[in-house]
């Protein structure tokens, strides 16, 4: 009953934004990442050709577009590029969203390197570095992250840096795990 509720409320929240873009009235950045965030594609692909109509949309939530509509089976070339890129703006305050995070998590290739079927470890390692930091900006992980951070610090392959050490070192003293 209660996700009913809030999947109501997103729902409106969503058609209110629509309607403001509508207008031709600009949005702050925060409320279009919101948009970009919510699961509905088809009403968030509708509101942000709206949006763009009346101004320029940044950087970050571009970026977040890209991740949320990434394909699952992407390029170990493009993947890198997506990484790197994510990386670099989350340096500068760009924090991701959990569907972000969920998708990074899912990718075809970087499974591959998780299992340990790879002699890369590059997009593991990428991957490890987002993931510590997206713990330090949020303080909020699930298994899977931790999991997948403890396998980066332990593999010989990864240089360690203080990305991920501060990034564990959150989850320790979080004590969740």
């Amino acid at each position: 009953m209660a996700s009913t509720k809030l999947e109501e409320i997103r729902l409106s929240s969503l058609v209110l934004i629509d309607k403001i873009a509508e207008t031709g009235k600009r949005l702050m950045d925060n409320v279009i990442a919101l948009v970009a965030s919510f699961s509905d594609y088809e009403l968030v692909k509708s509101i942000l050709n709206k949006v763009k109509e009346n101004q320029e949309i940044s950087d970050q939530i571009m970026l977040q577009l890209q991740i949320d509509n990434m394909p699952l089976s992407i390029s170990s070339d493009s993947l890198n590029k997506l990484l790197k890129s994510t990386y670099k703006e989350m340096q500068n305050g760009f924090k991701l969203s959990d569907k972000a995070i969920d998708k990074i998590l899912f990718i075809e290739h970087f499974k591959n390197e998780f299992k340990g079927e790879s002699k890369d470890y590059s997009t593991l390692k990428s991957i490890a570095n987002i993931l510590s930091l997206n713990v330090q900006q949020k303080l909020t992980f699930s298994e899977q992250v931790v999991n997948l951070i403890e396998q980066a610090i332990l593999l010989k392959e990864i240089k360690l840096n203080c990305n991920i050490i501060n990034g564990y070192t959150k989850i320790i003293k979080a004590g969740k795990f």
